[in-house]
């Protein structure tokens, strides 16, 4: 299980290690379900606990421009 802190406007993406553009939602959910929890609420800030599939990254929406900046320049 994975528990994030988010604010207002910050955002996750939830997606398969691997995608076809043939892949259906059925072959996308074949493992399990994504079941998101709200753990805590303090203020404007919200603890999700996620416990997903192995085959799903999830990733804060901000890292994944600074993955993609690392891997174009590195």
């Amino acid at each position: 299980m994975l528990i994030l802190s988010r604010r207002p406007g910050e955002s996750l993406l939830i997606y398969p290690d691997y995608f076809s553009k043939y892949m259906t939602v059925e072959e996308f959910f074949s493992e399990r379900q994504i079941v998101m929890n709200i753990h805590s609420v303090q203020g404007k800030q919200v603890k999700l606990a996620i416990d997903a599939p192995d085959n799903l990254t999830i990733l804060r929406k901000e890292l994944m421009y600074k993955s993609e900046y690392n891997r174009k320049f590195k």
